[in-house]
């Protein structure tokens, strides 16, 4: 459960801040699920497979009533560490309550060690992943999103210089951000008229881009 979770501090603690209180009703209990796989499959690979294994190990020990996870060594065979039937089955289901993954009972006999089941998990939460245009516009809707919420009184120079760099920056078989006309009538957003742009400027022409794409 969510709340049991949350309490456990052998889990990561990203997988434990995912972990929401749930409100009432099937469809309710269902979003903090959906929260942490779409979360799970954000994350940079190594980071995926080094929280899953922590969650893995962490698990487990909770299962088996161990105080650490260090008790649960990554390569040493669950049944070694005392799974059986039972207590594979209630890994299977800690690990997709705490997931948001569609998991077999038999899991853990499937996938014998906590090294081979996070392989297994990461792989499952990956499938989903967005590729292609379909990632790129996904990434689209996250950066309006953060442009929205920018503070009214403009953001670092920095910040400004990184916008600039990756708005010129080409498109493999297309122009480069820096020959889109921000207008139907307007001059071609040269390199050059970026550089002198002021920020205001700038934000404005990534939120005509952003609502044209």
């Amino acid at each position: 459960a969510p709340s049991a979770l949350r309490a456990d501090d052998r889990l990561p603690a990203v997988l434990r801040g995912l972990a929401r209180p749930a409100r009432t009703g099937a469809a309710s209990a269902a979003e903090p699920a959906r929260s942490m796989a779409r979360q799970l499959a954000e994350l940079p690979e190594a980071e995926l497979h080094r929280t899953l294994l922590d969650l893995v190990r962490g698990t487990a020990a909770a299962v088996l009533g161990h105080s650490s996870p260090d008790l649960v060594r990554p390569a040493r065979p669950f049944k070694d560490v005392g799974f059986d039937s039972l207590t594979g089955v209630e890994l299977r289901n800690r690990l997709a309550s705490s997931t948001g993954l569609r998991l077999p009972p038999a899991l853990v006999f499937d996938h014998p060690t906590p090294e081979a089941l996070a392989r297994h998990l990461a792989g499952q939460a990956t499938a989903a992943r967005p590729t292609g245009d379909a990632a790129v516009r996904a990434g689209l809707d996250t950066l309006e999103t953060l442009l929205d919420a920018l503070p009214p009184d403009g953001v670092s120079d920095e910040l400004a210089a990184r916008i600039r760099e990756v708005l010129t920056r080409p498109l493999p078989g297309g122009p480069s951000a820096a020959t889109v006309r921000p207008t139907d009538d307007a001059d071609e957003l040269a390199p050059e008229l970026i550089e002198a742009a002021t920020d205001d400027e700038m934000f404005d022409y990534i939120d005509r881009q952003l609502g044209s794409a």
